[in-house]
C-alpha cells in the first residue's frame, strides 16, 4: 500500500491578487481520512466569530485542499453535500477582504471556492480539523 503524504508546510497556492494573511504550517502529514474531523459550529453566525472560535484548533490549511483536488479519489462521497473549509490558511484579497478557501462539489466535479469573512455563516459549512 502506497502512503500519501501532504506537505502542510509548503507555501500555499495564492490566486492572482491574493496574498496569504495566515498559514498554519503543519509539517508533512500522512494522509489518513480517519484523522480528518469535520467541525460545525452551532452557535456562531458570522465568519469573523467563527475565526475567533477556531483559534488554537488544529485546522487544516489550504495545502490539503489542493492535494485533494489533485487526488480526487481520496475525497469521501459524503462531502458532496457540504462545503469543507480549510481555515489553516487565510487570504487577503487585493489589500482588503479576508477570504478562506473551501472544497465543494459542483454537481459534476470537485472545485474550490472561497468565502469572505464578512459573509453570513451558512450551516452547510464544515471546517476540516485534525482529529487528535
Amino acid at each position: 500500500m502506497i502512503k500519501e503524504f501532504v506537505d502542510l508546510c509548503a507555501r500555499p497556492f495564492a490566486p492572482e491578487w491574493w496574498s496569504v494573511e495566515e498559514h498554519q504550517q503543519q509539517g508533512f502529514w500522512e494522509f489518513n481520512l480517519a484523522k480528518i474531523s469535520l467541525y460545525v459550529s452551532e452557535k456562531i453566525s458570522s465568519w469573523d466569530d467563527l475565526r475567533k472560535e477556531l483559534l488554537g484548533k488544529p485546522a487544516f490549511n489550504a495545502n490539503l485542499l489542493d492535494h485533494l483536488l489533485v487526488y480526487k479519489e481520496l475525497i469521501p462521497e459524503t462531502w458532496k453535500k457540504i462545503k469543507v473549509f480549510f481555515w489553516g490558511t487565510v487570504y487577503r484579497f487585493f489589500g482588503s477582504d479576508l477570504r478562506v478557501r473551501f472544497l465543494c462539489w459542483d454537481g459534476a466535479d470537485w472545485q474550490w471556492d472561497f468565502a469572505w469573512l464578512k459573509d453570513v455563516f451558512d450551516g452547510n459549512c464544515q471546517m476540516a480539523l485534525l482529529k487528535l
